[in-house]
């Protein structure tokens, strides 16, 4: 079946919605859909399509951190970061800024079920002060990340 034939059966849900993966060249961008009529075949990406019939519903998810925010927001000097972790695993604590460069990197080790709190005094990884402005802070276990906003001021 072709690609165009598959998507548009898949869209309109002719097909099952189990899931769709698109595999491409590291080199190929995406910024339209594949069309078959492009004028120049060197500018068409290539597609690769995996289709399942069977169901996901026995594969678990596991949600492990919830509840990010941060108190004060915005805040001068320091903030604290709390977060819920419905079970035991590995934390870590990135910061980065507008541009999305990691400015922080504290990993948390292995925090045990509940709620947890880690102060942050708005240093870099040198223990420099951050200036002011918008901050991403992202709490992540090995099978998740949440990001957040906050603000410097």
């Amino acid at each position: 079946m072709d690609i165009s034939t598959y998507l548009d059966k898949w869209l309109k849900q002719e097909l099952p919605n189990n899931g769709i993966v698109i595999i491409s060249d590291a080199n190929q961008k995406f910024s339209k859909f594949y069309s078959k009529e492009h004028s120049n075949e060197e500018y068409r990406p290539y597609l690769s399509v995996t289709y399942s019939s069977s169901s996901n519903s026995d594969l678990e998810v596991p949600v492990l951190l919830t509840n990010l925010s941060n108190y004060p927001n915005p805040f001068c000097t320091d903030t604290n970061i709390s977060f819920t972790c419905s079970k035991v695993t590995e934390v870590l604590l990135k910061v980065f800024n507008i541009r999305g460069q990691l400015v922080c990197h504290l990993p948390l080790g292995r925090l045990a079920t509940g709620k947890h709190t880690v102060s942050w005094q708005a240093v870099n990884a040198r223990g420099i002060q951050l200036p002011k402005g918008i901050y991403y802070y992202q709490v992540s276990s090995p099978h998740e990340s949440h990001t957040a906003r906050m603000i410097i001021k």
